[in-house]
């Protein structure tokens, strides 16, 4: 599978090009600043606030939501996931 990860937040350009720095990251982050990505997905609450949360889309279609993401533990479930689909 050619799986590809992108990061998302209301962060800033200019936030997200530190992040990466510090973090030596090798995947894109997006700036959604307006919040309209975070909207469509519906991980926007009320507050403004983005639910941290994991889309895995194939072919334009959303076929795994990981709704609470607890980064100590998230990528060996999302590498699970993919796994179980080879």
């Amino acid at each position: 599978m050619g799986a590809k990860v992108v990061g998302v937040s209301k962060d800033s350009v200019k936030s997200h090009e530190k992040f990466a720095a510090k973090e030596d990251l090798n995947y894109p982050l997006l700036a959604d600043s307006e919040g309209k990505l975070s909207r469509d997905f519906e991980v926007l609450n009320f507050l403004g606030v983005v639910k941290r949360s994991t889309f895995i889309i194939e072919e334009g279609e959303i076929i795994k939501v990981f709704p609470k993401v607890k980064p100590a533990e998230h990528v060996a479930e999302v590498i699970e996931f993919l796994q179980s689909r080879d």
